[in-house]
């Protein structure tokens, strides 16, 4: 439960662009993580160069767990296009309306060039 200080919606500093029940519904998705599980994802993931396909990388300016850096210089090694999405957090990637209806225009957008 990374970046979580309590189970209460009231002070979540990861998730500063989430309205209240935007953050309940982060909070009632958490689980506490596996070793095992926490082990593979340490290791990182294998990728099959002879695979190919479009690739997006959406980033949160405001993404604590995965910096935009680290999604800008994934999208250039696999040659796809990079998406920095303002003032949004890794929570509010996903659950925040207000982005999503800001952004999802880009999404689709790149989506329906392909």
């Amino acid at each position: 439960m990374y970046g979580i200080t309590d189970r209460t919606s009231l002070r979540q500093p990861t998730m500063p662009d989430l309205d209240g029940e935007e953050t309940a519904i982060a909070l009632a998705s958490l689980g506490l993580e596996s070793t095992m599980a926490r082990q593979d994802r340490q290791r990182g993931i294998t990728v099959d160069p002879e695979r190919s396909g479009p690739v997006l990388v959406v980033a949160g300016e405001r993404d604590e767990i995965m910096r935009p850096a680290s999604c800008r210089r994934a999208a250039d090694l696999f040659g796809g296009r990079y998406l920095e999405f303002e003032g949004a957090s890794h929570w509010g990637l996903v659950l925040s309306r207000r982005a999503l209806d800001r952004h999802l225009p880009d999404v689709r957008a790149w989506i329906d060039a392909l």
